[in-house]
């Protein structure tokens, strides 16, 4: 499922806005990276794009903003009917990301940002497969993930915090698979696939602190507990279904 409690100033991170460093590397950069990605696969023309995970829709309309020159009939997928009807999609659809009510290669672009994670490893499997299912052109994909050297580290220190110790945190089903787990399940679905983005950044505790407002003792057990393994690895995939 998607993470459906977001903070209370999320609306604002999704679009990058902060000062904060880490927030601006991690929010505050997709939409170029995105339409850069566009603009290099496709001429200019109308096509159909499904966004999964898309929440008030700060990513899709940053995207827009940047493709005017392109005609999109846009797709909303999230778990939350409130968040949907602020979306600027032209359809919006209340739906799980592993069993999407919709044909199988309807879109041209499907888009994902920051999905994966949210979900168990079974999960994340089952949601590239409808990736693939639905996708007659190309995926963009942006993950956070664990180091591939050392993922038991933040795995660990991910599950401790999540564990309810900071109640505004506390979560059930999330995995913060490694890049190469991604590309192994990506080789398994037999999908064409290439890496453009892979960067460690540093400040996980200060975002979360940010995103969800955290005060005082719930601000310091984040950073504590995360002291050790306080960064995301985060990596955009290109995937390719196109014959």
């Amino acid at each position: 499922m998607f993470q459906k409690i977001q903070g209370a100033f999320s609306e604002k991170l999704f679009h990058g806005f902060s000062t904060n460093k880490t927030i601006k590397l991690i929010y505050g950069e997709s939409s170029k990276l995105f339409s850069d990605i566009i603009k290099n696969e496709f001429k200019k023309g109308k096509y159909t794009l499904l966004d999964i995970g898309s929440h008030k829709g700060e990513l899709l309309r940053d995207l827009m903003l940047n493709l005017t020159e392109y005609d999109f009939n846009t797709t909303a997928i999230d778990l939350d009917n409130l968040d949907l009807n602020k979306n600027i999609a032209d359809y919006k659809i209340i739906s799980d990301a592993k069993q999407i009510p919709l044909e199988n290669k309807k879109f041209d672009i499907t888009i994902s940002r920051y999905v994966l994670a949210w979900n168990s490893l079974e999960d994340q499997i089952k949601i590239i497969s409808e990736i693939k299912r639905l996708t007659k052109g190309i995926a963009i994909i942006q993950h956070q993930g664990a180091d591939k050297k050392n993922p038991d580290e933040l795995q660990i220190s991910s599950h401790k915090l999540f564990s309810g110790i900071v109640e505004l945190l506390e979560r059930k089903d999330f995995y913060f698979s490694t890049e190469a787990e991604i590309e192994g399940i990506l080789k398994k679905e037999n999908i064409k696939y290439k890496i453009i983005q892979s960067r460690k950044i540093n400040g996980l505790a200060e975002l979360l602190i940010e995103k969800y407002s955290l005060q005082d003792n719930d601000a310091k057990k984040t950073k504590e507990t995360l002291k050790n393994s306080d960064y995301i690895i985060q990596s955009t995939f290109i995937l390719d279904f196109r014959s």
